[in-house]
């Protein structure tokens, strides 16, 4: 796993996940709402640093990947949790046992999980060079004060290796605080501006791009007309590079980190002439997620007035008075599987009503089709107070008319319209949204304008069961490995990954977040489109349709992608092993690409960009290491 999370969610959606249950509803319950939740507050740490020299030596038996010639070789080293820059050692030229004696130098912050990428490549004039072997090195396997020499297996066959030599020193720049739960690590954020207003007049300047590693956004465009200041937002604890793009040079310079509060200059190299740039940084407002594992403050103020009625109900079944603070928390979990799941939970839910057991209900969840039904029912206020009868008629009749009325021109034409506002909002925009559309009108038949948050109308005085729709996130692993299924959850209140204790308003999923604050927020998407993002029934994968299909993994999957081997196992509980990950040939590559890519998917803005693993995050007590099962009926 990678140190920083990654620029987007990206959500694929199975149509008909069960939530490992075999029917359409299951109820679940404890015994009482403390024994179901886990309370765990984010805290400041302090984060001191560590001075890390990396020699890298020579590299032996290695192989040749040209045809008439012995290797050109060179390394690049990467480690984002301390710096933005990548580092590069020279070319040895037609060596296939190359010295370098090169030594690189990062300072690393401690408590954080520093994983150093070391990639050795063959470099060709007139091909994309080829890349040899990609090692992932987790640094808390060093020991500071001690110089270490690892020999690194780069190539099995030919007992290739290549030797580097580490050493972890103590560092004496003043410790900072990062804000943390135990999983997830905030380093601290600070918006820079870059003063153009005196430069204006330079035309060397026009139409170039202004490009700071490791910001938000990172390429700047400078436009004479605009404003005279570019806005970068920045992890201030890293090093980086600022530089301008103008084709066919790039002309960068070194950035130390930054204080909190910083005014100074930078000069740049354009043109064979200097340009100062002026820099000012200052903090920017407090941190827009939630890290935590314990629930929202709404959801807590919910369950005390949810906790009244379902004492009342439970009362009424049993006929034995029951204390609210001991009451149960009992869910109803729904199953997926399009309209029959909509059916199904419909139907289930009114037989609930009718034997007196909804309104001891504190929870429904669902995925797919569950949520079709769940939509419907939430934008009533009081849903689970009122005749269920017109809601299921209204459905069924719209789930009976003919699928050809909902891509009728002037369906399309809506669908188009609709899309291009989405995009024009600031949005990506993938067939996803188009699904979502589509099952708008096979479910509301009509435009629904409102959205997940004001839902909360239907919940804030308990009188309905707490809506949770579930999503999957497909987390993409480190190079070579298979993406990782992860449960996302969706309330009126928060959307969130309880796996990481990560969690946002509603309203606020999808807008752009870095380091955990807020750099551009978007209007909130109306309902239908999370609809699209929990039902999704073709984002499938070849290699997925397969194993629906026959019931069994396919035999090609073992060979497909890149190898990856644990060549360096270490027996602490909260270091990763060092891997290997040897690259595919492009025919190979093509061939993955088509058995595992999925022809759509959702795509929104990560809440979590910028966001490092806490060096313990494998530890700790909340963090749910298992995988999201998924099934087909």
């Amino acid at each position: 796993m990678k140190g920083s999370a990654q620029d987007v969610v990206t959500s694929v959606f199975r149509p008909d996940s069960s939530l490992l249950i075999e029917t359409p509803v299951q109820l679940l319950s404890c015994n009482t709402l403390g024994n179901c939740l886990t309370f765990i507050m984010a805290v400041k740490e302090t984060i001191s640093y560590l001075n890390l020299n990396v020699t890298i030596l020579r590299a032996e038996k290695n192989p040749s990947k040209d045809y008439w010639s012995e290797s050109d070789c060179y390394v690049i080293l990467t480690l984002p949790t301390a710096t933005a820059k990548t580092y590069r050692t020279t070319t040895v030229s037609n060596n296939n046992n190359p010295e370098w004696n090169e030594t690189f130098t990062f300072r690393v912050p401690t408590h954080v999980k520093n994983i150093l990428e070391i990639t050795l490549y063959d470099e060709d004039p007139f091909a994309p060079d080829d890349k040899f072997a990609e090692l992932l090195f987790d640094v808390t396997n060093l020991t500071i004060g001690m110089k270490e020499t690892k020999a690194f297996t780069i190539n099995p066959e030919t007992e290739g290796k290549l030797l580097i030599a580490f050493e972890l020193l103590q560092c004496e720049d003043p410790p900072c605080e990062y804000l943390t739960n135990g999983v997830l690590v905030a380093s601290p954020f600070s918006v820079l501006d870059i003063n153009l207003d005196k430069l204006r007049s330079n035309d060397r300047l026009w139409n170039k791009v202004l490009k700071l590693r490791g910001a938000f956004c990172e390429n700047i465009t400078i436009i004479e007309q605009e404003t005279p200041k570019l806005r970068f937002y920045i992890n201030r604890d890293l090093e980086t590079e600022l530089g301008v793009i103008h084709f066919p040079m790039e002309t960068y310079t070194n950035l130390q980190p930054l204080p909190a509060n910083y005014a100074g200059k930078v000069s740049l190299c354009i043109d064979q002439d200097t340009v100062d740039f002026n820099m000012e940084t200052h903090e920017g407002e407090g941190i827009a997620i939630r890290l935590d594992f314990d629930i929202p403050t709404q959801e807590k103020e919910y369950l005390k007035k949810r906790s009244v009625v379902v004492a009342q109900a439970l009362q009424e079944l049993f006929g034995a008075p029951t204390d609210p603070k001991k009451v149960p928390a009992i869910a109803v979990v729904a199953s997926g599987g399009g309209s029959r799941a909509m059916t199904g939970l419909l139907g289930s839910l009114r037989g609930l009503k009718d034997i007196g057991v909804l309104d001891a209900v504190s929870y429904i969840t669902g995925v797919s089709g569950s949520t079709w039904a769940m939509s419907a029912l939430y934008q009533e206020a009081n849903w689970s107070q009122e005749d269920m009868d017109s809601v299921i008629s209204e459905k069924k009749e719209q789930m009976t008319k003919s699928m050809l009325s909902v891509f009728s021109p002037e369906k399309l034409q809506y669908y188009r319209e609709e899309i291009a506002e989405k995009e024009q909002d600031g949005y990506s925009v993938s067939l996803i949204d188009m699904l979502g559309l589509v099952f708008e009108q096979l479910v509301f038949g009509k435009k629904v304008t409102s959205t997940l948050s004001e839902q909360q109308r239907a919940v804030n005085d308990g009188q309905n069961p707490l809506p949770i729709y579930t999503a999957v996130n497909m987390k993409d692993m480190a190079k070579g490995f298979q993406s990782e299924a992860e449960w996302c959850e969706f309330t009126p209140y928060e959307v969130g990954i309880q796996k990481y204790g990560a969690f946002v308003q509603t309203e606020a999923f999808g807008s752009q977040f870095f380091l955990g604050h807020f750099v551009k927020k978007l209007p909130e998407v109306r309902i239908p489109y999370l609809i699209g993002i929990w039902s999704s029934a073709i984002s499938v994968s070849m290699t997925q349709l397969w194993t629906f299909a026959t019931g069994f993994m396919p035999s090609w999957g073992a060979w497909l992608g890149p190898e990856v081997n644990n060549i360096d196992v270490d027996t602490e509980p909260s270091t990763l092993d060092t891997q290997l990950i040897c690259p595919t040939t492009d025919i190979t590559s093509a061939v993955t690409d088509f058995f595992k890519n999925r022809p759509a998917i959702a795509e929104m803005y990560n809440f979590m960009r910028g966001l490092f693993m806490h060096m313990d995050y494998n530890q700790h007590s909340s963090f749910v290491a298992w995988k999201a099962e998924l099934y087909y009926r």
